[in-house]
């Protein structure tokens, strides 16, 4: 690249090189600037410049590590390739002799024992040179020379005036300390010249770039290296090329105020490429560190290392310099570009810094530090990290101090740097008590990442428990892991333990205890502590409330009150660790309360709150629960989508015995949609020892049956169906929202003709607590329908429809819609088995249950024939009525409706008397049956329709029944 800001420098310098070589006079200038500014470059470009006047160049550059080296740098100018034979021999004789004379010496250029007489063999020689045409001598970092070589330098510079030569040398304004008296020496010449090489503008970078001075990137790049021309051309080097636009990453949190507007990260706007920080820039930063003083470097190892922007006296101690020597290095990084108020203008120099350090040098730095800033006050975040990258926790207050660390962090949902802080704090600690009670936040940290990692804790904190080492507040914590992972016997052992030690906690905190344990393995029912009641629940807390209301959903069925009692759970507390448990507790008495949709509406929100909260096991519990909720509402891609989350963002070995909730669920769902091979893929997934003595057992047991029923094999369903029964009871949780398992069994019976069979299970279904429930009432009224003779089967399904309508459950609805169609026919009454089918064949298609609309057209081709006015229209009247309201739905779900045609369901428009005969028509009733049903004419009835048909802009009955859809169903049976 060529120079940039330089030329008016390089311009001078050329000039006095003709000077010289025209007048005969030796002269000297010295190149001064920070590291990287471009001193070298100007050397080289004089150089470049030396043949235009005949001058022959000799050069020579100091560096740190050979200042000890004597003559090194005067070695380097006279032994070169291109000087005469005779002379080198000369020179090289002197520099011998000079060699065992002089021994390593640092005290500076008059403290170096350097003979007079080889000085003078030295600038005789150069003076020859000198003689034969104009001599160009070049000496880059003149202040790491060493001092035998700059006694030589400056013994010529004395003695040239006359010679043909001029003397260049480059120094760093922040290393003159190296070779104080030099430069003094070079102050009292008067034809010595001084350069100063300053830092580039703003418009200097964007000419070095190529791009506009105005532009941001210009701006920027200036911004990240203070103008420093080697820090610009490595980040150009890393980069390729300059972004057309790009814009900075705010700046970290933790960054003070005053200190975030500056540009940490080169972020390119959207459709740009990134700027990557890589091997060029990290390389030319530890060059200028390695180029300039000890001290700079050492401050940029202390201000990395702390990780923010830091007082001169804060650094100073940290690397054991006091605050004028640390405040002078920190005006010297700011000078050379690399620091801007106190901290790295860019993080890749911050890093670059850090990955120089050996490790054990690292480790020493962080453990000052964090004694530094923990007697300075910092927050116990800062000090951890100082202490976690030290890697040990010796002093008295790392202890707390990591677990006060740990605490902010869980409550800001950083489970990375709460395990960190708490792995630490345990290895570091000698207080089996304190030990035992880190391990227990640390088990709950990583559960909250992956319930696998967590298990491991779990010998450790046994002993802790048994030997009195962790109190028995922590006994519920305990008891929720061991029943994960299958641990029944040993969260018995626990249970038991806990109830025979006095303790401080009160009976109803036990009781609750023992309340939860029965959610998960409910156990023999004369063993089983009564479910809490109001006045229990009332002093439980907010961790143990939900449990409380989710056994009495179990025990007694659900209803208005356990209902407000879950809401009330839901509403009022908070997610957290010591809280999530209830909070689905109550999440799943609502859905086994017959109250889905409010379970859906906070499922929804706590799945939110866990995204944010960064906590994958809780997100994929709580997707469990929306996946059985959804199903619950006949949407079973919905429940398909939740529960293959459930078991993606958790491993199925993660998820121990609750595995069963979302299989069950998931199995159930592809059952539903006919995709029985995938089904069975799910069944035969590995599950622990201890599965089927869980609640979840029972609804994978339940899943298999449904499986079992709908491959053609109902004695296999019904062993299924029956086991489930046998624990439910076994239990005391016979209830029919959990699992329904007599009204399955009831179908499978009928499968097999046993039909009253059959009927005394549903008999006993409805009977049981909970089966008054809006779903649980409209499932158990289309089983008993099943199982009830033809002509007591349409009036079951009409209340079957009602119950299912409010409960929301459309693919339940579909399949009762469908019985009552089936119903209908068998009774000869063809418009209203066709008005049912079209009804549920459209919800069957919402549902995506392939196997119910193939059903319903199996059904009305083989009743086509027996209808009159059926035919074969009537055979894919419910495929087109499909289609349409397919189409229509996607229609409206776009905004687009035909042109004077209300939405669909909308009957504003029409009067009372108009909408009842639209709903009794589009349920297949004929004209003489409306009119019959409203106590009205034949052609009252007619002209009503008429006024529908224009009202809605719809060509005649078909259309009525798309358009007016289930909305009207409900009236219509009401009137039948």
């Amino acid at each position: 690249m060529a120079l940039v800001e330089r030329d008016r420098s390089l311009a001078f310098l050329t000039e006095m090189l003709a000077t010289v070589a025209v007048g005969g006079r030796g002269a000297m200038a010295v190149i001064g600037g920070t590291v990287g500014s471009g001193k070298t470059e100007l050397l080289h470009a004089v150089a470049d410049r030396a043949g235009e006047h005949g001058a022959r160049v000799l050069s020579a550059a100091g560096i740190r590590a050979e200042r000890a080296v004597p003559l090194g740098v005067l070695a380097q100018l006279l032994l070169g390739p291109d000087l005469p034979a005779a002379g080198a021999e000369r020179v090289a004789r002197l520099l011998d002799e000079a060699a065992a004379q002089v021994g390593p010496v640092t005290g500076g250029p008059d403290a170096a024992a350097m003979p007079t007489r080889i000085m003078h063999g030295v600038c005789g020689f150069l003076g020859e040179l000198a003689c034969q045409g104009p001599l160009l001598i070049l000496v880059d970092d003149v202040h790491w020379s060493d001092d035998a070589s700059l006694q030589c330098l400056l013994y010529l510079a004395r003695r040239l005036r006359a010679a043909r030569v001029l003397l260049v040398f480059a120094e760093s304004e922040h290393a003159l300390r190296a070779n104080p008296l030099f430069r003094t020496e070079l102050l009292r010449e008067s034809r010595c010249a001084w350069v100063h090489t300053a830092p580039l503008s703003v418009a200097g970078v964007a000419r070095l770039v190529g791009t506009d001075p105005g532009s941001r990137a210009a701006a920027e790049l200036h911004g990240w290296t203070g103008g420093n021309p080697l820090l610009v051309r490595a980040l150009l080097a890393d980069r390729g090329e300059l972004p057309a636009r790009t814009r900075p990453v705010p700046g970290r949190a933790d960054r003070p105020t005053g200190h975030q507007d500056r540009p940490r990260e080169h972020e390119c706007a959207p459709g740009a490429d990134r700027v990557v920080v890589r091997g060029a820039f990290g390389q030319a930063v530890l060059s200028c560190l390695h180029r300039g003083e000890p001290l700079m470097g050492a401050v940029a190892r202390a201000a990395a290392v702390l990780d923010r922007p830091a007082s001169a006296v804060l650094l100073g101690r940290l690397i054991g310099a006091d605050r004028q020597a640390a405040a002078r290095a920190l005006r010297e990084l700011e000078d050379t570009g690399l620091f801007h108020e106190g901290w790295f203008r860019h993080p890749g120099a911050a890093r670059a810094v850090l990955e120089d350090l050996g490790p054990e040098e690292r480790a020493d730095l962080h453990r000052r530090a964090a004694e530094l800033v923990y007697h300075e006050g910092a927050t116990a975040t800062e000090v951890a990290r100082q202490l976690l990258a030290a890697g040990r926790a010796e002093p008295d207050w790392a202890v707390p101090t990591l677990c006060e660390a740990a605490e902010a962090a869980r409550l800001d949902s950083d489970l990375d740097l709460t395990i960190r802080c708490l792995e630490l704090a345990g290895k570091a600690c000698g207080d089996e008590a304190v030990r035992a009670r880190i391990a227990m936040a640390l088990a709950e940290a990583e559960w909250r990442l992956n319930p696998t990692a967590g298990a491991r804790h779990l010998p450790r904190l046994l002993s802790a428990l048994e030997n009195g080492h962790l109190p028995t507040r922590y006994a519920r914590t305990l008891i929720r892991k061991l029943l994960w992972h299958g641990r029944l016997g040993a969260a018995a052992e626990v249970l038991f333990l806990v109830d025979g030690r006095p303790g401080p906690e009160p009976l109803a905190r036990r009781q609750a205890t023992r309340l939860w344990m029965r959610t998960v393995h409910p156990g023999p029912a004369d063993q089983a502590p009564a479910a809490a009641g109001p006045a229990d629940r009332a002093v439980l807390g907010p961790a143990d409330q939900g449990a409380a209301v989710l056994m009495t959903v179990l025990s007694r069925g659900g209803d208005d009150h356990t209902a407000a009692d879950a809401d009330r759970v839901l509403r009022e507390t908070d997610l957290d660790e010591a809280t999530f448990d209830s909070l689905e507790a109550a999440l799943l008495a609502l859905v086994y309360g017959d109250r889905v949709l409010s379970a859906a509406r906070f499922g929804a929100r706590l799945a939110d709150l866990a995204a944010v909260r960064r906590s994958p096991s809780w997100q994929a519990r709580l997707a469990a629960v929306q996946a059985e909720a959804a199903l619950r509402q006949g949407d079973t891609l919905g429940a398909e989508r939740h529960a293959r989350f459930a078991l993606t963002r958790l491993a199925p070995r993660a998820w121990g015995v609750a595995v069963g909730a979302p299989l069950a669920t998931l199995v159930l769902a592809l059952v539903a949609t006919g995709r029985l091979e995938e089904a069975a893929e799910q069944l035969n997934q590995p599950a622990p020892d201890a599965f089927f003595e869980t609640r979840f057992g029972l609804l994978f047991q339940y899943a298999r049956g449904q499986y079992q029923l709908a491959c053609g094999r109902p004695s296999a369903a019904l062993e299924d169906f029956r086991a489930c029964g046998r624990q439910m009871r076994a239990w005391d949780i016979d209830l029919p929202a959990l699992v329904p398992w007599r009204g399955a069994a009831a179908l499978a019976h009928l499968r097999l003709n046993g039909q009253q069979v059959a009927r005394k299970l549903m008999a006993d279904q409805l009977a049981r607590p909970g089966a008054g429930g809006a779903r649980t009432h409209g499932v158990s009224m289309r089983q008993l329908a099943a199982a009830s003779g033809v002509r007591d089967r349409p009036d079951l399904l009409r209340k079957a429809v009602k119950s299912l309508q409010a409960a929301g459950d459309r693919l339940e609805l579909a399949h009762a819609l469908a019985e009552l169609s089936r119903a209908h026919q068998a009774l000869g009454e063809a418009s209203r088995a066709r008005a049912m089918g079209h009804h549920a064949l459209e919800l069957a298609a919402e549902c995506h249950a392939e196997p119910l609309a193939r059903t319903l057209l199996r059904w009305h081709t083989d009743a086509a024939p027996e209808q009159g006015g059926g035919g074969p229209r009537a055979a894919v009247a419910p495929a087109e009525s499909a289609a349409r309201a397919e189409s229509a739905a996607t229609a409206e779900a776009a905004g687009v409706v035909r042109p004077g045609r209300p939405a669909s369901g909308d009957t504003s428009v029409l009067s009372e008397a108009e909408r009842r005969v639209a709903e009794l028509a589009s349920m297949g009733y004929m004209n003489r049956e409306v009119a019959k049903s409203l106590h009205v004419t034949v052609s009252t009835v007619e002209q009503h329709l008429t006024r529908v048909y224009r009202k809605l802009n719809i060509s005649g009955r078909n259309d009525l029944s798309t358009y007016l859809g289930l909305r009207s169903t409900d009236s219509a049976l009401a009137g039948t």
